[in-house]
């Protein structure tokens, strides 16, 4: 029975953590463009820099993702709503894009809508 014990709560342990990380992935998706609030953003030597937060507090920033198009800078935020750290709904984006060549307008995107957020 014991033998059994030592084997049973690792596999419990596992497939807990297992279920956690598939279930974040699939609560983890690209946020609206309207509950983004932009409060600082600063562009200058090819580095990037961004921060706001996101109207709904309920949301935990996950990370971004960057398309470049001629002189446009596309950026997409992703958040989730299951989250191990304290959820505030704010996020700071720091990212060199030195390497994209020139970039003349920054935008943020989301499935189906972009804005305009650099030169405003």
């Amino acid at each position: 029975m014991k033998k059994k014990l030592k084997w049973i709560i690792p596999l419990l342990l596992i497939l807990v953590v297992g279920c956690a990380l598939i279930v974040n992935g699939i609560l983890t998706a690209t946020v609206q463009t309207n509950n983004i609030f932009v409060k600082e953003i600063t562009f200058s030597n090819g580095m990037l820099s961004l921060s706001g937060d996101f109207a709904d507090s309920a949301l935990d920033y996950k990370g971004y993702m960057l398309r470049h198009d001629r002189s446009k800078l596309y950026i997409q935020l992703t958040g989730s709503l299951l989250t191990f750290n304290k959820r505030d709904g704010s996020f700071n984006v720091h990212v060199d894009v030195k390497d994209l060549g020139t970039i003349q307008e920054i935008y943020l995107q989301d499935n189906s809508s972009q804005r305009l957020i650099w030169p405003k």
